[in-house]
């Protein structure tokens, strides 16, 4: 492994890599109504988008990370539950309920992840996961990557609401509880 050739003119810090950022996404989303009755209805959604992203980095080849916290390949997947039931009582009174789920969770993928590159440098006790991070005092720093599953995101809905409707006058009333769940694998 070693420095690529310069791209810039100087003694150090001379080389800026270029290309592309590719990326793709794909999503789906489905929905269902169905009416038990004239008064009862019930709709159910869910969302799918998975998006994939590959970050161009400081240098090219499995060391080309240059930090601990960059990631040559990011992958996202959301999943998006929701539900309501509507409900008729009278005509002018109506009750729904709702409930909702979201999870998220994104992987990043350093170059030159899981081959084992400290082995293979003959370097001991570092772990097959990332290349292994190299500083030399005035040059840019290369490997090291970020090998991270990020916070992943679990959050729950459920409301409840009741709306009257008289005259010209209309007065809601509910209750909704929320919980925010994100954490760290």
């Amino acid at each position: 492994v070693s420095y690529p050739l310069p791209s810039l003119t100087g003694a150090a810090n001379n080389y800026v890599n270029t290309g592309s950022n590719p990326g793709r996404a794909d999503g789906s989303n489905m929905r269902l109504d169905h009416n038990f009755r004239e008064r009862s209805r019930l709709t159910g959604r869910y969302t799918y988008r998975r998006s994939r992203a590959q970050a161009l980095q400081d240098f090219p080849g499995p060391a080309g990370a240059g930090s601990v916290t960059a990631s040559m390949i990011t992958d996202t997947v959301h999943h998006v539950v929701s539900g309501d039931y509507v409900y008729v009582l009278r005509p002018s009174v109506v009750n729904n309920f709702h409930f909702g789920f979201y999870r998220m969770l994104t992987g990043g993928k350093p170059p030159g992840a899981d081959e084992d590159w400290a082995a293979k440098l003959g370097l001991r006790n570092l772990g097959p996961y990332t290349f292994p991070k190299v500083t030399i005092t005035g040059l840019a720093a290369f490997g090291g990557g970020s090998y991270t599953i990020r916070p992943q995101a679990n959050n729950f809905q459920f409301s409840d609401s009741l709306t009257w409707i008289r005259g010209r006058h209309a007065l809601k009333t509910g209750i909704e509880y929320r919980t925010l769940r994100y954490g760290n694998f």
